[in-house]
């Protein structure tokens, strides 16, 4: 079932991926990472994530012992190990205007989106990684909603600017053969952003 909720949801986004009439680019404080689409009331997009952590790790194992059982030569080994993680995050959400005055104009706004990991894990030869990638991808595996207040000031017809004040839930829960039952939780948090908007 949850399979399906996800297929619907990349078909609506995927149904409306040529068809926009303006684009903006969200900042967050830190960095440009969200771009979003706008079709008349209709938004969509995707952000992406990348991560990649590696290390080498020495071994150290004896090679001889002397007659008592005292190590006197040791070889070490080193393994390379390295965790990288891909995240495509696909929204839609839709635009419910408010009121307007002079170059500035208000609206609601809800969005909801799905988070899809892509684990790659590598711990060198007769490593068995299988159940870390599952239960790290059903960790990340979660979907979101949020809904803001936007205000936007309108430069000119092609560009303004906006400001989204709003709340962000995110839902997962953890359900394989490797956890014993289910765990489910969820996190909610405020959010500010600004965004630049360019309209065709």
């Amino acid at each position: 079932m949850y399979l399906i909720k996800k297929l619907t949801f990349i078909t609506a986004i995927m149904s409306t991926l040529f068809a926009f009439d303006g684009m903006s680019i969200g900042y967050d404080g830190s960095k440009f990472q969200s771009a979003t689409f706008h079709n008349n009331q209709l938004i969509y997009g995707i952000d992406f994530l990348h991560a990649n952590v590696s290390s080498e790790i020495e071994n150290e194992y004896c090679q001889n012992y002397d007659y008592y059982g005292n190590c006197y030569n040791y070889y070490t080994e080193t393994e390379d190990i390295s965790l990288s993680i891909n995240i495509f995050i696909p929204r839609i959400g839709y635009k419910m205007p408010g009121r307007s005055s002079g170059k500035i104009s208000t609206y609601n706004q809800i969005e909801a989106y799905l988070v899809f990991p892509l684990v790659s894990i590598d711990v060198g030869e007769g490593g068995e990684t299988d159940e870390m990638v599952e239960v790290i991808e059903d960790i990340v595996d979660v979907m979101g909603f949020r809904i803001s207040k936007n205000i936007s000031y309108n430069f000119n017809e092609q560009l303004s600017i906006i400001a989204h004040v709003g709340f962000n839930l995110t839902i997962g829960d953890i359900d394989n053969d490797i956890v014993d039952g289910a765990i489910g939780g969820r996190l909610g948090m405020t959010y500010t952003q600004l965004s630049l908007k360019f309209n065709l």
